[in-house]
């Protein structure tokens, strides 16, 4: 039914409609933790010995167009409950924050990859968040 639903919506004016009720919550909630995404990082990167120019983060959200194309082509037909919309394959996206560490040897790699093993736990705006 999702499909059919999203073969008539041809346009970008009736497809906006769709897209927008699948990603709007997946934004607000995305907005609600980048500051806190952005701290935790931060947190880790520094604590790895690199600096905060080695971490690259996009200057924006993910595009909900972007988010809706990737689940379909990535997510629609990895499950059997889209249609009784339990579940969308929009919320199998994960990276609607993006960013990258520039880690400059192996050394750096395994690290940021240890302390990511190891869980980050900091204060952000007076609440525990852990990575």
């Amino acid at each position: 039914q999702y499909l059919k639903e999203s073969v008539r919506a041809t346009t970008a004016m009736s497809l906006w409609p769709l897209i927008m009720s699948r990603t709007d919550e997946i934004y607000c909630v995305a907005e609600d933790m980048l500051e806190i995404f952005k701290e935790v990082i931060t947190k880790v990167v520094l604590s790895c010995g690199l600096s905060k120019t080695d971490l690259q983060l996009a200057p924006t959200l993910k595009d909900p167009i972007r988010i809706h194309e990737k689940s379909i082509n990535d997510y629609l037909k990895d499950f059997d409950d889209w249609d009784n919309a339990l579940v969308i394959p929009e919320s199998c996206v994960i990276d609607v924050i993006r960013g990258r560490v520039m880690c400059p040897d192996t050394k750096s790699i395994f690290n940021l990859l240890a302390e990511m093993k190891k869980g980050i736990e900091t204060r952000v705006n007076g609440k525990t968040a852990t990575l």
